[in-house]
């Protein structure tokens, strides 16, 4: 869940970066004449469910086998994860339709469409704000994990799975805590 909810951070800075990119007359034109292809929703949301789904089927388990601490804190990392999403997507006030404005006010509004987008410092500092709620909900979870599973030890999983720990390929295998080759 953890390192999924890592990978959303880059997932959801490249998605910003796309949609900086991606927009202004060039980009109209460019996917007008064909030169390239509009984005498509579905794609975008399987881009995104490849780590979504696991940061969803961990909170499941969480819920199922874990105590309340437990199923907030896996909570808290979902509704972190959607803040950074739609924080990163978020379009600026002056590109957003009001379908109250009347049709000066939307055709306004669409031809600032074919600016290239540029967000504000207000918009960066609430995705920066989004990215380290994430970081600091996926660092509240750990201590709550330890609790849940009465884990005091953190090497004893290492111990227990040995090929969990890099192998160094000059060096050799993987040495066992607690032994030693000679002397």
């Amino acid at each position: 869940m953890i390192s999924s909810a890592q990978k959303i951070i880059f997932k959801a800075a490249a998605l910003h970066m796309t949609m900086q990119i991606r927009s202004g007359l060039r980009e109209s034109l460019d996917v007008l004449l064909h030169q390239r292809k509009p984005i498509d929703v579905l794609e975008l949301n399987d881009y995104l469910l490849v780590e979504q789904g696991v940061i969803l089927d961990a909170q499941a388990v969480m819920w199922l086998l874990g105590d309340e601490a437990l199923h907030k804190s896996g909570g808290d990392i979902v509704a972190a994860v959607q803040e950074l999403i739609v924080a990163s997507t978020a379009l600026p006030p002056s590109r957003q339709m009001n379908p109250s404005d009347d049709v000066i006010g939307k055709v306004t509004t669409a031809l600032r469409g074919l600016t290239p987008l540029e967000h504000g410092p207000e918009l960066e500092a609430k995705i920066d704000e989004s990215a380290r709620k994430l970081g600091r909900s996926c660092a509240a979870l750990v201590p709550v994990m330890r609790k849940s599973l009465k884990v005091k030890d953190v090497d004893a999983l290492f111990r227990a799975h040995p090929g969990l720990l890099p192998v160094d390929s000059d060096a050799g295998p993987a040495e066992e805590p607690g032994t030693s080759n000679g002397g």
